[in-house]
C-alpha cells in the first residue's frame, strides 16, 4: 500500500526543541521504558485514530487515541516499535483511510541495550563501554569561532587527556574569560540537559572515529579541554584526525559539546508532529522505460504518480509478480529468466479505478567469448593465428565489439579478433571484450612454445637381477611437451644406435634385452622427441657406463674383484663409494662392506665352497628428485670355475654341473618341462650350439665339441640368468 509523502518532523523537548533530520530517523529514536512520546497532527482534513505496530506490517488502533495532540508513554515489550496516524474522511477518498510516516522507536529496558549510533536523549550515541555507560554528542556545532581563552596562565586540573568533565568545570572556575570554549559547553542548555562539556582530546578521538555518524561538522579545527601549558592546549582535526598540541589558546576554533549516561538516566519526553496532506486525483507523471542491461547487472523499473493514495502491482508477460507492490521493482543479477514485458498496474484507492502504466521491455546481453583450446607452436613454426569467437543474446543491441589482447608481446594488434602471434616462448594470452552497451567477457589460452627439450639426463644405469640384463633410469620431464623417450647405446665411439622407446607417461626404466653384463661394460645415453616430432640431440646427454665385474682367485680361499668403475660424462657424477655384496647364492646375496670409490679392488679371504659376488654404488637427488637414491649395480660373478666339481645354483629354481666340465653339462630343475630354455654364449658374447636330451628332469649338455675356456650358459625360465662355466 502506498502511504501519502507527509512533512513529518520529531522533536525531543526540554526547554530547546530538537529537529531531527531523516538521516537521524532512519538510525531510529532509542526510549528508555517510561519516557514520553507527545504526538501531534495538523493539516489533516477527517477523524483521527493513531496506530501502533511492532513490524510495521500489522497495524492496531491504539485505544483512546484519537485526538490531534496525545501522550504515548513508552512501555514493554522492548524492541522496535512503530507509531502513525491514520486519517479517514469519505468525502475526500471513499474507499480508503490515508496514513502519515511513520515514527520508528527502539525501545530499551536500560542504557545497557544501546549500540554507538543510536538517537537518545540529546543526541547520537558514539561511544559505549558495556557497562551502561556512554557519551553523547549533538548532530551540530556549538560554536564556531571561540578561543580556548585564558593565554598565558596555567589552568591546574584540566591536563586530563581523557576526562573533559573534570577538566571543563576547573577551566570554567580557573577561567574568567568569556565566552570561552568550556564555557559555551558549562552554560548549555540543550534539550533540557545542563551537563555538557568540552571533550577531553581522547574523547575528541572517538568523535573523530565516528564522525559519520554523528555529522554535522561544520569546520576542520575543533578545541578538546586537554591544556598543554599556560599558552597552548590540544586540537583535533576532525578531517584528517591529526591531533595537536601546538595551538595557542588565544585562537579561535570551532567547539562540539558533549554529555556522558550512565545507568541512571531519567525519563524524558520526545515530541513527534506530522503535517498531513489531502490525498490528490492519480496522474502518472513517469512512465517505467524499457532497458538493456548486461547479465549480472541490476535493472530497476519505477513509476511516478502525482500524490494519491494507491497501490502497485508490477506484471511480467501478463502474469503478476508476486511482492512487487511498490512504485518500482528492481531485478538483482539479471539473466535471461527476467527479459520480458514489465507494465504496473496502479490502483486509486480513493475512487477504486485501475491504470496501467505502458510496456516497459526489459533485455539481458549475455556477452561470451572464446579464445579457443590450448595451442602447440613447434620449433619449426614461426607463427599462428589466434581466434576470438564472440556470441552476444542480442547482437543487436551489442553492436560492434572491441578487443583487447595482453599481453601485447609478439602480437601483430592487440585490437582485433585474430590477431598473429609470433612467441618465442610458451606464454598465456587473454583477450577481453565489451560492446556497446558496456558489457564484458574475456577468456584466455595458452600458447606452448615447444622448444625442443635438450637437458634430459640419465639417472643411472645399473645391472638388473631380475633379468640379468642391462637397465636405464631417469626422471622424467612432465612439463616440456616430451612425447616419448629414445634409450641409446653406444657401438663404437662417438656411435649410438636406437635400442627402443619409453611413451611419456609410462615408467621411465628400460631393459636392453640386448645386453651381455657379463662380457663388459655398456654405455648409454638418452634422447626426446617432443609432440611436434622433433628429437633432441644426444650430444646434450652425457652418457653413463655400467660397472663390470671379474673376479680371480688367489690360493684357494682369497677371492679377488675388480671392476670398470661407473663413468659418467663430463664426470659430473663421481661415485663416492663402492659397495660390495656376497651370498651363497644370487638371490642371498647382501652387503658386506664398502670402500671409497678411489678404488676399484677388493679381496676377500676365508671363501669356502660357492660364493656368488656384485658390486654397486649409489647415487643421491637424481635430476633434482630432493631425497632420490639410486642403485647401480654391477653383474654378479662367482668362483664356481675354481671350486671343481660345484654346482651352481640359479635363483632356487636351476643348477648347473659340473663346473667346470668336460664331455656332459647338466642343468636340474623341477620346471624344465615348463617354459624353459637355454643358450651358451663364448667369451666373445657368440653363441654356440650343442646337442641336449631330457633324462629324468636334468637337461643333459653335449660340450664335447666344444674348445676348451671360458663360456656363458643362459637360462631363461621365468626370468632370465647367465652364469660362467669353465669347459677344459
Amino acid at each position: 500500500m502506498k502511504f501519502v509523502k507527509i512533512k513529518c518532523i520529531i522533536f525531543l523537548f526540554f526547554t530547546l526543541v530538537q529537529v531531527i533530520s531523516l538521516k537521524s530517523q532512519e538510525n531510529c529514536e532509542a526510549l528508555l521504558i517510561g519516557d514520553t512520546v507527545n504526538l501531534s497532527v495538523s493539516g489533516y482534513n477527517g477523524s483521527i485514530q493513531w496506530q501502533q505496530s511492532s513490524d510495521c506490517i500489522i497495524w492496531t488502533d491504539i485505544v483512546g487515541f484519537v485526538n490531534e495532540n496525545e501522550q504515548y508513554i513508552v512501555n514493554y515489550p522492548v524492541g522496535e516499535k512503530y507509531i502513525r496516524v491514520k486519517i479517514t474522511n469519505s468525502l475526500i477518498c471513499e474507499y480508503s483511510s490515508w496514513f502519515g510516516d511513520i515514527l520508528k522507536l527502539k525501545v530499551i529496558n536500560s542504557t545497557n541495550d544501546l549500540q554507538v549510533g543510536d538517537r537518545f536523549h540529546g543526541g547520537i550515541v558514539f561511544y559505549i563501554n558495556g557497562l551502561g555507560e556512554g557519551v553523547i554528542a549533538p548532530q551540530s556545532d556549538q560554536y564556531s569561532e571561540v578561543q580556548w581563552g585564558c593565554f598565558g596562565t596555567n589552568i591546574s586540573g584540566a591536563s586530563s587527556t581523557s576526562n573533559g568533565f573534570s577538566n571543563t568545570n576547573a577551566i570554567v572556575t580557573g577561567c574568567a574569560t568569556r565566552p570561552i570554549a568550556a564555557s559555551i559547553c558549562d552554560e548549555l542548555n540543550l534539550f533540557d540537559y545542563s551537563d555538557w562539556y568540552l571533550p577531553a582530546i581522547d574523547q575528541m578521538e572517538e568523535l573523530y572515529i565516528q564522525k559519520e555518524i554523528i555529522g554535522g561538522f561544520t569546520s576542520e579545527l575543533y578545541w578538546s579541554s586537554s591544556e598543554v601549558s599556560a599558552n597552548n592546549a590540544w586540537n583535533k582535526n576532525i578531517l584528517t584526525g591529526e591531533s595537536s598540541p601546538l595551538w595557542n589558546k588565544n585562537q579561535s576554533y570551532c567547539v562540539r559539546c558533549i554529555r556522558s549516561f550512565n545507568g541512571t538516566e531519567e525519563n524524558k519526553k520526545t515530541f513527534f508532529n506530522c503535517i498531513v496532506e489531502d490525498p490528490q486525483p492519480l496522474e502518472i507523471t513517469a512512465q517505467p522505460t524499457s532497458m538493456v542491461v548486461c547479465k549480472g547487472d541490476n535493472a530497476n523499473f519505477f513509476v511516478v504518480i502525482s500524490n494519491s493514495l494507491a497501490t502497485f502491482q508490477w506484471i511480467k508477460d501478463g502474469e503478476p509478480l508476486l511482492d512487487s507492490i511498490n512504485s518500482y521493482i528492481s531485478i538483482s543479477d539479471a539473466s535471461a529468466i527476467d527479459e520480458g514485458i514489465y507494465k504496473c498496474e496502479i490502483t486509486d484507492l480513493c475512487s477504486n479505478s485501475v491504470t496501467e502504466t505502458i510496456n516497459a521491455e526489459l533485455n539481458v546481453i549475455y556477452l561470451e567469448v572464446d579464445a579457443g583450446d590450448p595451442y602447440g607452436l613447434c620449433t619449426s613454426d614461426t607463427y599462428l593465428t589466434l581466434h576470438a569467437n564472440t556470441i552476444s543474446s542480442h547482437p543487436f543491441f551489442s553492436g560492434e565489439i572491441n578487443y583487447l589482447w595482453a599481453p601485447s608481446y609478439a602480437l601483430s594488434s592487440t585490437t582485433i579478433s585474430n590477431p598473429i602471434a609470433s612467441p618465442s616462448v610458451s606464454i598465456e594470452y587473454k583477450v577481453y571484450i565489451n560492446d556497446e552497451v558496456g558489457c564484458s567477457s574475456f577468456d584466455s589460452v595458452f600458447i606452448n612454445k615447444q622448444n625442443i627439450y635438450n637437458d634430459q639426463q640419465i639417472c643411472v644405469v645399473s645391472f638388473d637381477k631380475e633379468t640379468g640384463k642391462n637397465k636405464i633410469m631417469w626422471v622424467p620431464n612432465t612439463e616440456v611437451g616430451t612425447e616419448k623417450y629414445i634409450i641409446k647405446k653406444q657401438i663404437s665411439p662417438f656411435n649410438f644406435y636406437s635400442l627402443g622407446e619409453v611413451l611419456s607417461g609410462e615408467s621411465p626404466i628400460f631393459i636392453d634385452y640386448t645386453s651381455n653384463p657379463s662380457l663388459g661394460s655398456s654405455i648409454y645415453k638418452l634422447s626426446v622427441i617432443d609432440t611436434c616430432g622433433t628429437e633432441s640431440n644426444i650430444v646434450f646427454c652425457e652418457y653413463h657406463k655400467t660397472i663390470h665385474l671379474d673376479l680371480t682367485m688367489e690360493g684357494s680361499d682369497v677371492a679377488c674383484l675388480t671392476w670398470e668403475p661407473y663413468e659418467v660424462q663430463y664426470d659430473s657424477f663421481i661415485p663416492e663409494k663402492y659397495y660390495l655384496y656376497r651370498g651363497s647364492s644370487p638371490e642371498s646375496i647382501e652387503l658386506t662392506d664398502s670402500i671409497d670409490a678411489l678404488s676399484n679392488f677388493f679381496c676377500y679371504t676365508e671363501v669356502d665352497g660357492l660364493n656368488y659376488f656384485m658390486v654397486a654404488t649409489a647415487r643421491e637427488d637424481c635430476a633434482g628428485e630432493e631425497g632420490s637414491r639410486y642403485l647401480s649395480f654391477s653383474n654378479i660373478v662367482d668362483n664356481s670355475e675354481y671350486v671343481g666339481d660345484n654346482e651352481i645354483i640359479i635363483d632356487s629354481e636351476f643348477s648347473v654341473f659340473p663346473n667346470p666340465a668336460d664331455d656332459i653339462l647338466n642343468i636340474r630343475s623341477t620346471k624344465i618341462n615348463i617354459d624353459f630354455s637355454f643358450n651358451i654364449y663364448d667369451a666373445m658374447g657368440i653363441e654356440v650350439f650343442v646337442k641336449a636330451e631330457l633324462v629324468n628332469e636334468i637337461m643333459k649338455i653335449d660340450i664335447s665339441n666344444l674348445k676348451p675356456g671360458v663360456y656363458f650358459i643362459e637360462i631363461n625360465g621365468e626370468k632370465t640368468s647367465r652364469k660362467k662355466v669353465v669347459i677344459y
